[in-house]
């Protein structure tokens, strides 16, 4: 063999080697980057966890207060409507508003009429349905606050697609660099071929 077929033998060997290896790495620093984005994936799904719980449970409280779905047992508010500290705080002034009523009536001489036990009858369950009312609005506003807390999934969703991404480009960045390597390789050996026939050698 001509030292000349030996050398273009030599260059097509070491540009095979470089460009495997330059595809290896080429793979190894998307993995790498992959791999992190994988780790930032798992964080945005573990942040997102507990809200997306919260989320889920208030929906499906809702729905079933609008009569879709299960859940949503409203009988189960309203007792935790007269045990909240609204209800309590409303129901409260039930006697400041009865003794007002009752000094009213006392000052014009109107304490024993019909009257003043309508009043006093009418004042008590206003006040009941006031205190209801707003402890089981308060409720309903806290289940909207909860249903509609902000959701990572966008973000996730991102993360997830930009990881597809990412591999994808490094696959046609290997195979982009090999065929590369291959071109120059072909380049060389007929380059090589060209220069030994020049020369006689071949």
């Amino acid at each position: 063999m001509s030292g000349i077929a030996t050398a273009v033998i030599g260059s097509a060997a070491l540009g095979a080697y470089g460009a495997s290896q330059a595809a290896k790495s080429s793979k190894k620093g998307t993995q790498v980057s992959a791999d992190a984005q994988r780790e930032q994936l798992a964080y945005l799904k573990e942040v997102d966890k507990l809200p997306r719980e919260y989320r889920e449970a208030a929906l499906k409280e809702l729905a079933g207060q609008a009569g879709i779905g299960e859940g949503g047992d409203q009988q189960a508010m309203i007792d935790r409507a007269k045990e909240s500290p609204i209800y309590n705080a409303i129901m409260g002034g039930k006697q400041a508003g009865e003794e007002t009523i009752l000094r009213q009536a006392g000052a014009t001489g109107g304490l024993r009429s019909g009257n003043v036990q309508s009043a006093l009858g009418e004042f008590g369950t206003g006040l009941q349905n006031q205190a209801l009312l707003t402890a089981y609005e308060e409720q309903r506003q806290n289940l909207q606050g909860l249903a509609n807390l902000p959701s990572g999934s966008q973000q996730i969703g991102q993360v997830t697609s930009n990881i597809g991404q990412m591999l994808g480009a490094g696959e046609i960045a290997a195979g982009q660099i090999q065929q590369q390597g291959l071109q120059n390789i072909g380049n060389t050996a007929l380059t090589g071929l060209s220069l030994g026939i020049k020369a006689g050698k071949i």
